[in-house]
């Protein structure tokens, strides 16, 4: 195992005022409350490529697909930039409007934008979405994706909103040892992700009834109140010092309950791992969170750990 070297953050939890996006369409989903058509970049002429359907990974029969976003003028080599879609992990897909959106802008800030589909709840259940990702991490390493899009393989993050937040924060603390390869991430961006899927969870915040559901689906229980995968689920309970900086943005008035990404934050601070977290005034969850303040903070935050 190689040593790795760590860089704690010393920036503090803010919040972020509401600020008008500029750019990209947000995704309605049973995880995300219904909002106009947004933005997430200006049109100033930059253009993307997308390399849409491509197979990473075939499954009990399914083939499981990956969207690649481009920037046509970069040049050399670049890192990876996983985008995990919302859906409350029953729904939605690597090419709605949101996820192609964050794919984009991933493209616009220098990454390889790479947007998949997972396998659905509830004809699959934890961990086979987790299982995806990884997937679909290992397959980005592989030489022919290393050549083609000029990806540098020792750098590959993940950006999840939602149900794709939690896959990303529970990928990104599976494993532990060296970022640069097999299925290890080197940097986790999360909008609005859930880290504790344990019963003892349920007394942070108030959970909505429709957000347990939600959760109960994705690990195959009936009942979180008895639940044993939600232990093994959570990413607070996998988290150890060799795992990937992580940055946490979540709303002060949500889906998900701000009190989990300050117990994540929490937990981060306590191993020693480089995180990032920020508190978004409001009702937002998943997409919308990207203001233009925080696409900043997420572009600094991904440019220092990335």
């Amino acid at each position: 195992m190689r040593p790795t070297v760590r860089k704690l953050r010393a920036r503090p939890t803010r919040a972020v005022p509401t600020v008008a996006l500029l750019s990209a369409l947000t995704l309605v989903s049973a995880c995300s409350s219904a909002e106009p058509p947004q933005r997430l970049a200006p049109s100033d002429g930059f253009t993307v490529d997308v390399v849409p359907g491509l197979t990473y990974a075939e499954t009990d029969g399914q083939a499981l697909s990956a969207d690649v976003c481009l920037p046509r003028e970069a040049t050399g080599t670049r890192p990876a930039l996983l985008v995990l879609h919302s859906g409350g992990f029953t729904s939605g897909s690597r090419d709605d409007d949101a996820t192609r959106a964050l794919c984009e802008w991933g493209a616009r800030e220098g990454y390889v934008g790479v947007a998949i589909d997972y396998r659905l709840a509830p004809q699959h259940i934890y961990p086979a979405q987790v299982d995806d990702v990884q997937n679909a991490v290992t397959w980005l390493r592989e030489p022919a994706q290393v050549g083609r899009f000029k990806l540098d393989p020792a750098r590959i993050g993940a950006l999840g909103s939602s149900a794709g937040a939690v896959l990303a924060l529970t990928a990104g603390a599976r494993g532990e040892g060296a970022r640069d390869e097999g299925s290890r991430l080197a940097a986790v961006v999360s909008l609005s992700g859930v880290a504790d899927l344990r019963s003892s969870a349920l007394a942070l915040g108030d959970p909505s009834p429709e957000a347990q559901q939600l959760v109960s689906t994705y690990l195959g229980c009936t009942d979180l109140q008895n639940c044993p995968a939600g232990e093994e689920a959570s990413a607070i309970t996998e988290v150890d010092p060799t795992d990937p900086a992580m940055m946490l943005v979540n709303g002060t008035d949500e889906l998900v309950p701000a009190e989990q990404a300050e117990e994540m934050d929490k937990k981060l601070g306590e191993v020693g791992i480089a995180h990032q977290l920020i508190l978004v005034p409001g009702d937002r969850h998943g997409v919308p969170l990207m203001t233009s303040d925080v696409r900043v903070d997420a572009a600094e935050f991904l440019k220092e750990h990335l």
